[in-house]
């Protein structure tokens, strides 16, 4: 099968002969004179190229036209040749035949930053950025699932670009992550490629001047220097703007605030007279580490204030707890009060039955009773109401004050602190009000059979007088006065003569 590096090797061979070898993203340009083994050579890849998913092969001769390489005949010996090889690419896997290719990739900051893997034909030690791969191309390659594009590390957003696309949208294809490899013409185009496209995205702004690019510092006093970000650094040089691009772009939040706090420290002491790439080696490792003892002081103050934020939400926290508390203490102290009210209504009509009194069953022994029943219930209607009012506003004014003022706690942590203390709160509250409510409903059922029911049963305990004419024992007491006109009668007749 044709591969890729023997594309390579056949288009150099070519070149050698009075031509030339270049690539753009997605096109390989050979041009050259062919010879015996270059005509068996072109022919076999143009045979074979259709099977290997590499691209397409075309050759123009030196009027233009068309030439069809898998029929070339042997008599062309000496034609001039201009073959393009056309590239199939991926976006997640860019290919590319030649180191040049792939400096030339490298610079266009739209497809880099979306490549997880970068293919070459050339052989090179393979190596691994921030971002993707650099491989050797050998075997068919597969697409990739392209994530979206981070916007935190894009320099674009911070640096001001005056000539337009030379600072980079990303600077993760240009952080080495591993060792280093050996070395190789890939690795060099890569490095030489990545010390540009670094130093770019360490300063604050960007300009030409008569084709001269510039570049400038923000800080206590503003440096205009000259850029030189296109001269090479050698492996101190390199080192050092990775380690300070890397702590600005790479190391968490805060961006920003690391790029602001780095060029004002490298501005501070910076001589003019060196321009910015070749005094980077021996300048910026001082302001780096100024950068870092300041940055290290603003997450202090930071700190400091995050802590008292959370000192604020503990305490408006316990005030959420405490409302809820003394509303369950107020529905219990509200509740016995109400049921004192209607335990001496009942005990009064109670007393009433006991001592026989015709007013137990009066029309305001059962209008008092009644009364006591709308008592309650109006009582624990208002109450009950107006702590769902009071609960209502509390949870919109927390929804309020969450977002505005603690916007900056993750939500887990939010919900941790404030939401699940203040649940348990309000749980607790609506398992008192459902006791409460039941007993009031015990309660009320017994006030209004009380004023409704009229005790008959009751009254057996201390029987009328009027009902003692039946018993046995009235039965003498009765016949006495009829014996007495008998003996009214015997007494005159023993007294006449």
């Amino acid at each position: 099968m044709i591969t890729a590096n023997q594309i390579l090797v056949a288009a150099r061979a070519l070149s050698s002969r009075e031509g030339s070898v270049t690539e753009s993203a997605s096109t390989l340009f050979v041009a050259g004179r062919l010879d015996s083994a270059s005509i068996a050579e072109w022919k076999t890849i143009a045979t074979g190229i259709g099977d290997t998913g590499i691209g397409e092969l075309s050759a123009l001769d030196e009027v233009d036209e068309a030439v069809d390489l898998t029929t070339i005949s042997e008599n062309s010996v000496g034609l001039r040749l201009r073959i393009n090889v056309e590239k199939t690419q991926t976006e997640s896997t860019p290919r590319l035949f030649t180191a040049l290719g792939l400096a030339s990739f490298l610079s266009q900051s739209a497809p880099v930053s979306t490549a997880q893997r970068i293919k070459v034909a050339e052989v090179f030690d393979a190596f691994r950025t921030e971002s993707c791969s650099i491989e050797h191309w050998t075997d068919p390659i597969d697409e990739l699932k392209v994530p979206s594009s981070a916007q935190s590390n894009n320099p674009r957003r911070i640096v001001r670009d005056l000539i337009g696309g030379r600072v980079p949208n990303t600077v993760l294809p240009f952080l080495l992550s591993g060792q280093v490899p050996a070395p190789s013409d890939v690795y060099a185009a890569w490095q030489k490629v990545a010390s540009e496209q670094l130093l770019l995205s360490l300063v604050s702004e960007v300009w030409a001047d008569s084709d001269i690019e510039h570049i400038s510092l923000n800080g206590p006093r503003t440096r205009r220097l000259i850029s030189e970000s296109t001269a090479p650094l050698d492996a101190t040089a390199f080192a050092a703007v990775t380690e300070a691009a890397r702590w600005v772009y790479a190391s968490g939040r805060d961006v920003e605030v690391r790029h602001i706090l780095f060029t004002y420290e490298a501005a501070r002491e910076w001589p003019e007279e060196i321009s910015w790439g070749s005094g980077f080696a021996t300048r910026a490792p001082r302001a780096l580490d100024a950068a870092r003892t300041s940055f290290h002081a603003h997450i202090r103050e930071t700190s400091k204030d995050t802590l008292k934020s959370l000192a604020d939400l503990r305490k408006a926290l316990s005030e959420e707890v405490a409302t809820v508390v003394t509303q369950t203490r107020e529905l219990l102290s509200i509740m016995w009060r109400d049921f004192f009210l209607a335990a001496t209504a009942l005990l009064g009509r109670i007393a009433l039955l006991a001592a026989d009194k015709h007013a137990a069953d009066g029309t305001a022994v059962q209008v008092l009773m009644l009364g006591a029943a709308a008592f309650l219930i109006f009582s624990l209607y208002l109450t009950l109401q107006s702590n769902s009012k009071f609960m209502a506003i509390a949870e919109a004014a927390r929804l309020d004050w969450r977002s505005k003022l603690y916007g900056f706690l993750p939500a887990e942590d939010l919900r941790t602190l404030a939401d699940v203390p203040l649940k348990q709160a309000e749980s607790a509250y609506r398992s008192v009000k459902k006791l409460v409510v039941t007993a009031y409903v015990v309660v009320l059922v017994t006030l209004l059979a009380g004023s409704l029911a009229p005790f008959a049963s009751l009254s057996l305990v201390n029987p009328p007088v009027a009902n003692s004419a039946s018993s046995p024992t009235s039965t003498p007491l009765m016949a006495k006065p009829a014996s007495q006109p008998a003996s009214a009668a015997a007494a005159r007749e023993a007294s006449s003569p």
